[in-house]
């Protein structure tokens, strides 16, 4: 197992691997994509690396952080133009066949690609467990403070990324979409680049938001990139970013309470969901959509179409009313009749949850021009999942029903997002009052 000195790598940066193993191992390099059904190329693999030993992690047990920062590294590469942009997941494979994965996203610093994927890598560590710490377990409750520098338990390695993004960064590319690849660091650190890009796609978990970030997308939303929310409970809890030993940015604090510090000294910076107080942001001032809940990880419903007649729909062939079987399940967002954006949104998806309340999936345009969708459910990007080639432990088959509808929908919200500020092409149509 093991872990990079940094979430995203960009030409000419050198990223240093972490790597604990009790037999020796190969490296191999994968660029995530379509390729033709295959999900991923063999960019590069290294000789047969000796086995690493590594001392025990650190732990901050009054405040629950891991860190491996002081392990000794296992190897060093140089990202080179062999390296295109985009998603990569690097493989360790030993000789007796065991694999871990270990995520890094390379990035095109100078690029005004139509549409910008940020990988959620925030929302990764916060649930992240190796050593026996997250952002909601540990020996005293839950840590307030976790650091990159420490494998992913989830996943082998990979933590969310194959279920939660890996069906978008598929799709696009099987599109032949201009799009490049940033990940929430990146929007924490240059989020000011983002008005290059004309939609920013948030995938299927993206919870964890600092200052930084938040500011940067409202930025570029005022005046006329698209942001696009495949998920609920986006921008849900805001943290702040500390320095480690390995570099910037690599401590996430989130104490979910004014016992957070900094709320003695600059309370808006206090790590409280957005909508508490101190902070008192609410998501939906920007998007129009508020997190809900959280049903039972196996609970589903069904997703329940509204406004047939929309962009989003356009040629899906459904009605008002058309129920996409299963679609929806675990966390969801719905409308906020109290955001400033109420009077402007469209829901385009009504959806009972079996528990009561309701599902939104919802679309609003803004006086710049920047348009706002967000679908309201954890399992949006869970459903485009439409392999043939891919393993079904990875990547499921199509859902009759249901996967092509889905797809078909992102095809027309590629295509109203990256035309430019969705207000000029395509205003929302207000039609909360009919639910609300």
């Amino acid at each position: 197992e093991g872990f990079f000195d940094r979430t995203s790598a960009a030409l000419g940066d050198t990223a240093t691997l972490f790597v604990r193993s009790v037999h020796s191992y190969r490296v191999e390099a994968y660029r995530m994509g379509y390729y033709n059904g295959l999900g991923a190329r063999l960019i590069t693999s290294t000789k047969w690396l000796p086995a690493s030993s590594q001392s025990s992690p650190t732990i901050d047990t009054a405040l629950g952080t891991v860190s491996c920062s002081h392990w000794r590294p296992s190897w060093r590469f140089e990202i080179d133009e062999s390296f295109p942009p985009g998603c990569y997941l690097f493989k360790l494979v030993t000789k007796r066949g065991w694999i871990q994965w270990i995520p890094l996203t390379v990035r095109d610093t100078t690029s005004s690609a139509t549409y910008l994927v940020v990988n959620s890598v925030t929302t990764w560590q916060a649930y992240n467990e190796w050593g026996g710490w997250s952002l909601y377990a540990g020996l005293n409750g839950r840590a307030n403070v976790v650091s990159f520098d420490r494998p992913y338990e989830l996943g082998l390695g990979q933590s969310n990324f194959l279920f939660n993004e890996l069906p978008v960064v598929y799709d696009m590319e099987r599109l032949g979409l201009d799009v490049t690849y940033w990940t929430d660091i990146d929007l924490h650190q240059r989020g000011s680049e983002l008005v290059r890009n004309r939609a920013m796609f948030s995938l299927g978990h993206d919870e964890y938001w600092s200052w930084q970030m938040r500011e940067a997308a409202i930025g570029a939303q005022d005046v006329g990139v698209n942001l696009a929310f495949l998920g609920a409970n986006f921008c849900s809890r805001q943290t702040r970013r500390e320095p480690s030993a390995l570099g910037p940015d690599r401590i996430m604090v989130n104490y979910r309470s004014t016992s957070d510090p900094i709320f003695a000294t600059d309370p808006k910076l206090t790590t409280v969901n957005w909508s508490d107080y101190p902070v008192d942001r609410p998501e939906s001032q920007f998007s129009g959509s508020i997190y809900s809940g959280f049903e039972g990880l196996t609970d589903t419903w069904d997703f329940v179409v509204e406004d047939a007649d929309s962009w989003l729909w356009k040629d899906t062939d459904v009605k008002n009313g058309t129920r996409l079987h299963d679609l929806a399940r675990n966390e969801y967002n719905h409308f906020d009749s109290s955001s400033p954006l109420a009077s402007r949104v469209e829901i385009l998806g009504h959806s009972p949850v079996p528990t009561g309340g309701w599902s939104d999936a919802t679309y609003v345009t803004v006086p710049s021009g920047g348009g706002v969708f967000s679908s309201g459910t954890s399992t949006w990007v869970y459903s485009m999942q439409a392999s043939t080639r891919i393993p079904p432990s990875v990547m499921r088959r199509a859902v009759p029903g249901v996967t092509n509808v889905v797809l078909k929908a992102m095809e027309n919200l590629y295509d109203l997002f990256g035309a430019g500020p969705a207000a000029h092409v395509s205003p929302s149509r207000p039609n909360w009052s009919k639910f609300y």
